[in-house]
């Protein structure tokens, strides 16, 4: 709904003068309340809070006739929750009947389901109901509601209501408070954000790399070590024989379908039946979350896993392994195969192989796969396999586990980096709008008077409606 549709009445213009320039009254359409207090709570001087009432309007979405829109280009942009991107919304819909409109200086809220909460700055485009334009009385307030807006994301997707996906309702946001600096001194502010928030995009692009570059490591490892030149030098010093190459059915003992079952048998004193999600990243198997079934003593023997059981799931996170380690008793779920080798090779030997970039290709399962891979028993037992010396295997495996576990520190590492970065951002955010990022300017010209210039222009604005519409 755009400015000019608003409804509003006119207060007496010389009565509403007089209390505007005294400070003791703001109004908002067809309310007007008590005088807003200089800001509290350790605020400098000149600053005060008001609710987004006082400073801006907004403007609910409203979404046109599916007939009326169209991926075409023709007619007006058309924005929804699903096209809010890092800073503004992209455009993948236009329609020929917008209702609700958004502007540049807008700032866009998601305001309905999972993304309720959602920032994005304006753009000029139809907005549908997933959509909310808050409107700045200035556009020079845009991005002191926006900054002021970032740290609320999950409290207002946690405050959202009204159904089961969550809908922020209009007067929830109008009455959300914020605070107001003198207007030079939101120059200023803008001006060191800008210049803080560059280093600290800098800095997160650096970071951001970081786990592609632990990913590429992974995979450089365990291609050299199936090449066989991890541990070259060692099985030369070692005096060990050259790799056989055979297939995996040659030291396959036995290969399982894990089995399915009923509702019924599902109980909170039955064995562990694990899952794909009880997999953590190095391949081990974690069953304090896994659900647990009832089974026949007749069936534990065929079900029960054993100690070095190979697990890989074949539906879902197709191709997801991990080793079983034993020590209680637990059993496949139906989405798992299980394997069990013969004392040829290690457990371990063979999950870093099928994890390495030439077997993962082998069963379909690369980054450059473009059809469905399809894994089964027999086709992974069908696969080539290298078979070096135990002792060799055994290498292998402490250099591959030494190697990850250093992996894995970083990968924490990074994960400290990334929190700590939020964590700076929102301090420079709470620093701001709390007077201690920038000096204050005893010149500046009070924040009061803004909001009184404000609340002058609604009230002008509202007398000439009311004198339109008569």
């Amino acid at each position: 709904m755009s400015r000019a549709k608003q409804k509003s009445s006119a207060v007496p213009r010389s009565r509403e003068r007089e209390r505007v320039a005294s400070g003791r009254v703001r109004v908002v359409g067809k309310k007007q309340t008590d005088a807003v207090s200089p800001a509290s709570n350790g605020r400098p001087s000149g600053w005060m809070q008001v609710k987004l009432r006082d400073i801006a309007d907004v403007v609910m979405g409203q979404a046109p006739p599916g007939s009326k829109c169209n991926k075409l280009k023709r007619g007006t942009p058309f924005v929804k929750a699903g096209e809010f991107r890092e800073e503004r919304p992209i455009i993948r819909e236009w329609t020929t009947n917008p209702l609700r409109m958004a502007e540049q200086t807008d700032v866009l809220i998601c305001v309905v389901g999972a993304t309720c909460g959602k920032l994005n700055l304006g753009i000029k485009a139809a907005i549908g109901r997933s959509v909310a334009a808050i409107r700045p009385c200035i556009p020079e307030l845009q991005r002191i509601i926006y900054l002021q807006l970032i740290p609320r994301v999950s409290d207002l997707r946690s405050t959202s209501t009204g159904s089961a996906q969550g809908v922020l309702q209009r007067e929830q946001l109008l009455d959300l408070d914020f605070s107001l600096p003198p207007l030079a001194e939101q120059s200023r502010i803008l001006a060191r954000l800008d210049k803080l928030s560059a280093r600290s995009r800098r800095a997160g692009a650096a970071i951001d790399a970081v786990p592609q570059l632990l990913a590429h490591a992974r995979q450089s490892l365990l291609a050299a070590a199936f090449r066989g030149d991890l541990t070259k030098d060692w099985r030369k010093c070692a005096g060990l024989p050259k790799w056989k190459e055979k297939t995996i059915q040659d030291f396959c003992v036995e290969s399982f379908y894990g089995p399915r079952f009923a509702q019924s048998d599902y109980c909170q004193d039955g064995i562990p039946t694990i899952r794909t999600t009880d997999f953590t990243d190095s391949g081990d198997i974690e069953l304090d979350r896994a659900p647990r079934v009832k089974v026949p003593k007749a069936k534990r023997g065929k079900f029960l896993l054993q100690a070095g059981d190979l697990l890989v799931t074949r539906t879902g996170s197709i191709g997801k392994m991990a080793v079983f380690r034993g020590g209680s008793d637990a059993l496949p779920s139906a989405y798992l195969i299980r394997f069990r080798f013969s004392d040829a090779v290690t457990p371990d030997f063979v999950f870093y192989c099928l994890s390495s970039p030439r077997w993962q290709g082998l069963m379909g399962l690369s980054t450059t796969a473009v059809t469905q891979p399809n894994i089964n028993a027999e086709a992974i037992k069908r696969l080539p396999f290298p078979i070096p010396h135990k002792d060799e295997q055994a290498e292998i495996n402490r250099r591959l586990k030494r190697a990850f576990t250093r992996l894995a520190a970083v990968s924490a590492a990074h994960a400290s980096a990334v929190a700590e970065i939020d964590r700076l951002d929102q301090s420079l955010l709470a620093r701001a709008f709390t007077g201690q990022l920038v000096p204050q300017n005893p010149k500046d010209e009070p924040a009061a008077k803004l909001l009184a210039r404000i609340a002058a222009t609604r009230a002008n604005a509202a007398a000439h409606n009311e004198k339109v519409k008569k």
